[in-house]
């Protein structure tokens, strides 16, 4: 199984680092840049 991974941008990667400061969990981090995150425990 193949994965596809995108490259973040410069404006992505400041707003990860301000996102990183402020302790924000992972999930959170990734709705705000606009990334959906699955659990390892959600059934395929």
């Amino acid at each position: 199984m193949s994965r596809c991974y995108s490259q973040l941008t410069l404006a992505d990667r400041r707003r990860l680092r301000h996102l990183v400061e402020r302790k924000v969990p992972i999930n959170e981090m990734a709705r705000q840049l606009g990334y959906i995150l699955f659990s390892s425990t959600t059934s395929e």
